[in-house]
């Protein structure tokens, strides 16, 4: 009995050794690895590789956990214009370094954090516990997620959400700046009922016996009332257009009676003769576009509003424009 205690407690001396010679041994490898990693991250930062240097601080931060890391990885990221991951890294550093950071730093990270924050906006994602989220392609934590995802803003962002390896939901979102929106994959699952699970309408309302049935669907845009409206502002213009061009031409005319008696101008005065003749003819033309135009969308938008009052009032009323050599308008008629 005494011997088989004894072997017991050799046992486990023997594997307390074997656990604690190991574990050291693990941990400097993975000191040595961070080490290399940051040298690494530092090398590409200052080449201006700035995506690749954020991955190499993020590595060494996995290997060898240190919130002063942070501080690295947020500049990689504002650098690299990955607004959302900087505004976060710089938080988190902020959070986990608390007290240990200086207050020339904290003075100018509140300056660069208020930056970001006018610059990103926010995601506030719901999913079932466990699930894994991601956005634009990188992992951003696993639900419940402490607090909204910041995200470039104005930019398509991918949110993505797994649970279990399947994507139970895939979104594309543009958040304004400083603005929020919310992604919830548990409504998004709540809604998704079987066909067996849909809810059944009434016998009678299904086969047409009995009950309402709403009837009311979403207006259209009126074509042709939009169309007059957008007629009469276009001969308005050009009518604008005709006063301007016929007032150039009142005005020229006066100087050219003045300088050219009896119409007899000297040749330094006939490219204004020409000038004349242009302004007028393009005057005369406008006017009638202009009016033409404006006559037609004013009978556009009469006949869209008697139309839409013969509807609901279920008569039969039919507008029919008329045109003549020096008329331009239009008849309603009412069938009784």
């Amino acid at each position: 009995m005494i011997e088989g205690e004894q072997m017991r407690i050799a046992i486990f001396s023997i594997m307390a050794i074997i656990a604690f010679s190991i574990c050291p041994a693990s941990r400097a490898d993975d000191n040595k690895a961070a080490k290399a990693a940051f040298k690494e991250g530092t090398v590409l930062f200052h080449e201006g590789q700035y995506e690749e240097a954020a991955l190499k601080f993020r590595k060494a931060n996995t290997l060898n956990p240190n919130w002063k890391l942070l501080y690295n990885i947020g500049q990689s990221e504002a650098a690299a214009k990955r607004h959302g991951l900087a505004l976060q890294a710089f938080e988190e550093y902020l959070s986990e370094g608390g007290d240990d950071i200086g207050e020339p730093r904290r003075s100018e990270l509140a300056e660069e954090i208020s930056r970001l924050r006018g610059i990103v906006g926010e995601v506030s994602v719901k999913a079932p516990d466990g699930a894994l989220i991601f956005v634009n392609g990188r992992r951003r934590g696993t639900a419940p997620l402490p607090g909204s995802i910041p995200v470039p803003a104005g930019k398509l962002n991918i949110i993505k959400i797994e649970q279990d390896g399947e994507i139970i939901l895939e979104r594309e979102v543009r958040v304004g700046s400083g603005r929020s929106i919310k992604v919830d994959a548990l409504a998004s699952q709540a809604s998704e009922l079987q066909p067996n699970d849909q809810p059944q309408a009434d016998e009678k309302q299904a086969s047409g016996e009995a009950g309402v049935v709403p009837t009311d669907s979403p207006k259209t845009p009126d074509k042709l009332k939009i169309g007059g409206w957008i007629l009469i502002g276009v001969g308005g213009a050009v009518l604008v257009g005709s006063a301007v061009t016929g007032g150039m031409a009142m005005k020229l005319d006066g100087e050219l009676e003045e300088a050219c008696p009896d119409l007899d101008c000297a040749p330094n005065r006939h490219d204004d003769v020409d000038k004349l003749k242009r302004l007028s003819v393009a005057s005369d033309v406008m006017t009638g576009v202009g009016a033409a135009a404006l006559a037609a969308g004013t009978v556009m938008v009469v006949v869209s509003l008697v139309r839409g009052k013969s509807e609901s009032e279920e008569s039969n009323i039919a507008v029919a424009p008329v045109a003549t050599t020096d008329w331009l308008g239009f008849i309603v008629q009412k069938e009784f």
